[in-house]
């Protein structure tokens, strides 16, 4: 099994340049603003962005050099990092204004699909694990169709559902999911954006913008800036006629991306390394080293703030395998003897926001010990799914993948066949 590396990693993916036949437009602007992020990232993060965690992956030829970049990135940041995929370059969509986006690389022909690489590959991949944050920034053309990074695809099991039930579950169970979100250069009301778009410093609209934003700071803002509120001063800068800066997230909060450097240099430095140490102290702990912290402020993880040690156990919840998640519920029941619905208010809203196969999976673990607080989850959930719409007939096949003919759907119910 690949080791939980736990750290940051950004991937920075830009498309400057393309074949003189290709009839698509080379912009010195893309190669400009990319190496600006990077140096940025770099020098100008206190620490949060490590030098050695920054990937530049400069007008690729084929998906494989993108994708393959991404996966390492995965691997890097599972169990408690953070990857960030930037893409810099000419966005397409083919068919609609609905349509999947297409990104292009160096080798990408004007109006021909299979020459472009399906944005839907690259969410795809950062969603193989769940226990990390993740952030995609997209400066092209048409990102605003790109949607939420949590949106899962529909399970196999239901590939003969007809168009409409097919995105009846899709809308249902498709969540958007904790820890991850997409910052685009232009919003749903406006899917596409002037190509090319540069400014006198030679930076692209969108990226140029992006920049002076981290560069200078957020006035009033606390020492680490989320996406969201990066999000939010673009928007009060941005010229409305050329930029229309939009996220997709679930929930107010969003991850972290850069210090503030508004805020005094050593707050800064100090709050990149206090973070960081305490995120490895959670990752290396046991399970009940980290209830401890969390439900009852004891323990030797009591001195990490209460906020971060939840944001940990909800990370963990919302992606980890099933295994893990029902080790951590256990014990949490074990830790908390009083309030039980505050508990499962807690554990079941991270759970939610799992993609449809992996609920069945972490559903049937939990309806599988012998305790029966964990079976009263499992119950909990089941209800507020099926409550929420979602098929009755798609979750008895999403449990049945993991426990076979002789499941239950909802726990103590037996399958009909």
């Amino acid at each position: 099994m690949t080791e939980r590396r736990s750290e940051r990693h950004a991937v920075i993916i830009s498309v400057a340049a393309y074949a003189e036949d290709s009839g698509l437009f080379s912009y010195n602007s893309i190669a400009e603003s990319a190496d600006r992020l990077c140096e940025l990232f770099a020098e100008k993060s206190g620490g949060y962005w490590g030098s050695e965690s920054i990937v530049p992956v400069r007008n690729p030829k084929t998906p494989h050099e993108v994708m393959d970049a991404v996966a390492r990135g995965m691997e890097v940041a599972r169990g408690g990092g953070q990857l960030l995929v930037y893409y810099i370059g000419h966005g397409e969509q083919f068919t609609s204004p609905h349509s999947d986006v297409h990104l292009a690389l160096s080798t990408s022909r004007d109006r021909v699909p299979w020459s472009f690489l399906a944005l839907d590959h690259i969410k795809a991949e950062m969603r193989r694990y769940h226990d990390c944050s993740r952030v995609l920034v997209l400066d092209c053309c048409y990102c605003a169709a790109a949607g939420a990074l949590g949106r899962p695809s529909v399970p196999a099991t239901v590939s003969d559902a007809g168009p409409v039930e097919q995105q009846t579950i899709q809308r249902r169970l498709g969540w958007e999911e904790p820890g991850t979100c997409v910052l685009t250069a232009v919003s749903p009301t406006s899917y596409s954006q002037l190509t090319g778009a540069c400014r006198s410093d030679g930076l692209t609209e969108f990226s140029g913008l992006l920049i002076d934003v981290l560069e200078e700071g957020i006035p009033g803002a606390a020492s680490q800036l989320t996406v969201r509120e990066v999000c939010q001063a673009m928007r009060a800068q941005a010229d409305p006629g050329k930029l229309k800066p939009d996220i997709f997230s679930h929930g107010p909060k969003t991850p972290v991306i850069f210090p503030n450097r508004w805020a005094p240099v050593g707050l800064q430095r100090e709050s990149a390394r206090d973070a960081w140490s305490q995120e490895q102290r959670l990752s290396a702990a046991d399970i009940p080293e980290v209830m401890a912290a969390w439900i009852h402020r004891q323990g030797s993880l009591a001195d990490i703030p209460a906020e971060r040690v939840k944001d940990f156990v909800t990370r963990q919840l919302a992606g980890a395998p099933a295994e893990r998640v029902t080790e951590i519920v256990h014990c949490a029941h074990l830790y908390e003897d009083g309030d039980q619905e505050w508990l499962h208010g807690s554990l079941s809203s991270p759970l939610l926001g799992r993609d449809a196969y992996d609920s069945g999976q972490v559903l049937a673990a939990l309806d599988s010990q012998n305790c029966p607080e964990c079976r009263a989850l499992a119950q909990k959930i089941s209800q507020i799914i099926i409550d929420r719409g979602g098929p009755e007939t798609l979750l008895k096949l999403m449990l049945g993948r993991e426990r076979g003919s002789a499941s239950s759907w909802p726990p103590g119910e037996e399958l009909a066949g």
